[in-house]
């Protein structure tokens, strides 16, 4: 399994070796790497270049590395595919509106999974959620309740690579949002019934399990949340740009 490799000061054919055997699925999750010696050992290499093919796939999120246990495969990938989309966003200048609506292709494609499903369970989740949001007595029980319908929408697709990807995607949303939150970003313009109602309506339109409704409904709501959160969050990079104040990444 562990054969020696053509260059020996290449620590990349290494890394390149684990990969192949994660993907031929001789080694999985939680499976133990001989140790660094016996490894150099295999493939004919320094220790040098095993250590830092290691490095390498700890950061790539492959490789768990624990000092004084050893080398462990592992399935970090969701946290560094968010990092990397972080750098994308920042590098490509992309906008909060470029992602709540890539948030919202998801959505859309998870709601059209549940309503052709039409779960019990799930038309249940979504009623117990929609008659909390009409008890709600402040903006955070409000926004809590928000989050978890939004939650549950995504954690309704059983597909894993989509929701790797969702996941990748909503983390980045939510620690904008939360940077955004903590310099005090007034994100509701609105008065609390009105925000209610807004999220009322597309909850009404998911229980109803009605596809062309949902459309509609799902729409308003990103087109709403868009012009609240997007627009704010705009303002406000620009004010720390023009601060020279350091954001969130």
């Amino acid at each position: 399994m562990y054969e020696p490799i053509k260059n020996r000061s290449n620590h990349q054919y290494i890394v390149d070796e684990i990969k192949r055997m994660v993907l031929l699925e001789q080694l999985k999750v939680g499976d133990k790497l001989p140790p660094e010696r016996e490894l150099a050992e295999l493939y004919q290499v320094s220790r040098t270049s095993v250590r830092e093919a290691l490095k390498s796939l700890e950061a790539q999120g492959l490789l768990e590395i624990r000092q004084g246990d050893g080398n462990y495969i592992a399935n970090h990938l969701e946290e560094k595919s968010t990092d990397l989309l972080s750098l994308v966003f920042v590098l490509e200048n992309c906008k909060m509106s470029d992602l709540t609506w890539l948030r919202y292709s998801f959505e859309l494609n998870s709601l059209a999974y549940y309503a052709d499903r039409k779960c019990e369970d799930e038309i249940n989740r979504f009623k117990d959620i929609a008659e909390r949001v009409k008890n709600a007595t402040s903006y955070d029980e409000l926004t809590a309740l928000d989050g978890e319908m939004h939650e549950y929408i995504f954690e309704i697709e059983e597909n894993k690579l989509f929701r790797f990807l969702h996941s990748s995607i909503l983390t980045l949303y939510r620690e904008n949002v939360k940077f955004a939150n903590a310099e005090n970003v007034p994100w509701y313009s609105k008065d609390l019934e009105a925000s209610k109602n807004y999220i009322l309506d597309l909850l009404d339109a998911i229980i109803s399990l009605d596809m062309d409704r949902i459309k509609i409904e799902i729409t308003a709501h990103y087109d709403w949340a868009s012009e609240e959160i997007s627009d704010t969050y705009s303002e406000f990079l620009d004010s720390l740009k023009a601060n020279n104040t350091k954001g969130m990444y």
